[in-house]
């Protein structure tokens, strides 16, 4: 699927959530992919991203982090793509 705005692909990963359920075997491999590098962000010590993932880990739980952090995430590579 094609997405022409940054915010088309951030709603496709908003949905996803982290484990292993039917719902995500149904999703795109574009966005498994980006869940998994959020969760994979997660368990990082350092940087700006982890940062941000542990306070929404803490406030709203682990599945709304990686799917906040993947939406963030699918933002900043669309941003890249397209502004170069």
């Amino acid at each position: 699927m094609l997405y022409v705005t940054s915010n088309e692909l951030a709603q496709a990963c908003a949905g996803h959530k982290s484990g292993i359920s039917s719902t995500i075997r149904k999703k795109k491999r574009h966005i498994i992919t980006l869940g998994n590098t959020a969760n994979a962000i997660g368990y990082l010590m350092e940087g700006w991203l982890a940062e941000f993932f542990k306070r929404l880990r803490y406030k709203k739980g682990r599945p709304s982090a990686v799917s906040a952090l993947a939406r963030k995430l699918a933002v900043i590579i669309w941003n890249m793509l397209v502004k170069n």
